[in-house]
């Protein structure tokens, strides 16, 4: 009678604590306030484990490791794992990325194990697959307690799911349903609406997609999710597992997860997108056909392999699906809008067959791309992968070369080595972490056509700009253009950094006009070092004609010019004490014997020499 009794009040006490929610995402979404997040896929890398993984992402000073800028994860927390093992097995591994600063980690469920999975054939046709996922999805989601849990322990997947959650729940804060449910056996998934087997206007067949079951139940894990894991803790998120295709968003949006085709019932009110409030994607530009498109002039693919053609197709995918929100009205007026992450994407930096790939594509996608994802309102980015899954010598397509670190398979832990990737990776995260995109003072900017980027400010009020020259032709990423800051800035120096700055740390003064930039990315703020003027004297020499000086001066100023021989003797007086405004002036040289010349500028009682050697006429 006492334990029945103690069961009863632990059971009333986890009752007042617990309780379940009377909303869905259709009348609210709590905004996500925290930085972005610098992610990555830990990957399986035997003898590896996970927490040493974390350490090499994230670094660490104690252990003297130094990480390639990743502070947030994103593990597998399959039920056939955690039901065998327990699900306190990953307890130290979660803790251990808390200490390192990874606290609002993306974690996917799903992946029953073999006690728990329906088996059943659903396939409309002569395929014969099984489907993977739980069974028992449409038991109730809540009993009375009888087992000790407020779920009903019937029902696998709530089960599963309100245990995982409350192990881990501290760590990780957006609750992938799946993993790329929507992954395509049939090559049908990007077809447009009107095209045979499209899924604008059918569901999915069953076997012809990863779930190889019907659509409408993986709006029943969504439901599912949402109400076990938003009575556990309102402010954790529930997202879409990564979704690859607009196509699918539909279904989920079209449908509600009533078994019998996804009809709208007294027992099954809502559609799909009552049930989540994070949209998570997964873009891969060199595959997605961002980077090609159909000629019927040659009756081929035209290419553009570049990095700035393969962040417009990331930003586009982006925008499919969001198109896709706005016509089932989740646009901020007909329900509220969807939060955002993106938990796989990168390019490869070796070129197989006719996809895009190098180093240097690679390296500038990167940190592009995570440029973009800012500026789009993503919450994360997580590349895909941490580390390579086999030597260059030993892959065999563009996935097995994606890694920040090289090949890790096999190799002793701590005996890493980080790829340009990795670097790139670094150098983004450690110069703009805790800082957010600013969109007004990009606008500020006035980037002309040729040149990307944005503009990001810190908490203290402070900015950092990231700038690059856009690549336009297929395969070349080294292209050139000058920018200048605009002259409401009124900046004069600024500190300048490029993509591989984590590994040189290097940073170079340099004015804030007339500034060169190349297909690389670079970093730009304020510099701390006391103004100074600069100015820029170029020569121009025409072969049989008039020769000249380039002045380029960052403000109105007071110059004298002079040219003197290699003994220091006067030989021309070209300025004397003149004022001039701000910006480009050709100086004539009247000298016309060849040989080697000093010139001395005074500029606002600064004092230049540069040296000068004038050809014959």
């Amino acid at each position: 009678m006492r334990i029945q009794q103690t069961l009863c009040l632990l059971f009333l006490i986890q009752n007042i604590l617990f309780s379940q929610v009377d909303y869905t995402a259709n009348d609210k979404i709590i905004p996500y306030k925290g930085h972005f997040r610098y992610g990555a896929n830990l990957g399986y890398y035997p003898p590896w484990q996970d927490h040493q993984l974390a350490e090499i992402a994230a670094g660490d000073k104690e252990m003297g490791l130094r990480g390639v800028g990743v502070n947030s994860v994103r593990p597998a927390l399959f039920e056939h794992f955690f039901d065998y093992w327990g699900y306190d097995v990953r307890r130290q591994a979660f803790d251990r990325y808390e200490s390192l600063g990874m606290n609002e980690n993306v974690g996917f469920l799903g992946y029953p194990s073999e006690e728990h999975r329906d088996f059943t054939n659903y396939c409309t046709s002569e395929d014969n697959r099984n489907s993977v996922v739980f069974k028992n999805l449409y038991e109730p989601i809540w009993d009375n307690g009888e087992n000790g849990t407020p779920v009903n322990d019937e029902n696998y997947y709530a089960l599963y799911v309100y245990r995982i959650v409350n192990e881990y729940k501290n760590q990780i804060r957006f609750w992938e349903v799946w993993n790329e449910p929507d992954f395509d056996y049939a090559s049908v998934a990007w077809r447009d609406a009107g095209d045979d087997g499209n899924w604008y206007d059918n569901p999915p067949n069953p076997c012809s997609y990863a779930l190889q079951a019907p659509a409408y139940y993986y709006n029943r894990m969504l439901r599912i999710s949402w109400e076990v894991i938003k009575s556990i803790d309102p402010d954790l998120y529930i997202a879409t597992g990564g979704l690859g295709y607009p196509s699918f968003l539909d279904v989920i949006l079209r449908y509600t997860d009533n078994p019998d085709g996804g009809k709208v019932t007294e027992a099954y009110p809502l559609k799909g997108g009552a049930y989540f409030d994070v949209l998570s994607f997964h873009s891969y530009p060199h595959i997605d056909g961002s980077v090609r498109q159909w000629s019927n002039e040659i009756m081929g693919f035209r290419y553009e392999r570049h990095s700035d053609a393969a962040v417009a197709g990331f930003v586009n995918r982006k925008r499919e699906f969001e198109n896709v929100l706005h016509k089932y009205g989740y646009d901020g007026q007909g329900f509220p809008k969807k939060e955002w992450i993106c938990t796989e994407s990168t390019i490869p930096r070796v070129k197989y067959g006719d996809n895009m790939g190098s180093e240097l594509a690679q390296t500038n996608y990167i940190i592009k791309s995570l440029v973009a994802a800012q500026k789009e309102n993503l919450h994360q980015y997580h590349i895909y992968t941490m580390g390579d899954s086999k030597t260059v010598e030993e892959a065999d397509g563009p996935y097995d070369l994606m890694g920040l670190f090289y090949a890790l398979q096999g190799e002793e832990p701590y005996n890493h080595q980080p790829t340009v990737a990795g670097t790139a990776y670094r150098t983004i995260s450690e110069l703009l972490y805790g800082w957010r995109y600013d969109a007004e003072q990009t606008a500020r900017l006035h980037l002309p056509n040729d040149i990307d980027g944005g503009a990001f400010r810190d908490e203290n009020g402070e900015f950092m700009y990231v700038l690059w020259a856009k690549t336009k032709q297929d395969e070349v990423e080294l292209v050139s253009t000058v920018y200048t800051f605009p002259k409401l800035f009124k900046f004069q120096n600024l500190d300048r950094m490029e993509w591989d700055f984590s590994d040189t740390r290097t940073i170079k003064e340099v004015g804030a006009l007339y500034i060169q930039l190349n297909g690389s990315p670079s970093f730009f703020r304020l510099s701390k070092s006391p103004p100074v003027l600069v100015a820029s004297l170029q020569p121009v020499i025409q072969p049989n004609g008039p020769k000249s000086m380039k002045l380029l001066l960052p403000d109105q100023a007071e110059v004298s010019i002079k040219m003197v021989n290699k003994k220091g003797l006067p030989v021309s007086t070209l300025v004397k004490k003149q004022s001039f405004q701000e910006g480009q002036h050709i100086i004539p040289i009247k000298i016309k014997k060849e040989g080697i010349y000093f010139v001395q500028m005074e500029i606002n009682g600064k004092k230049i020499i540069q040296k000068l050697i004038l050809p014959k006429e």
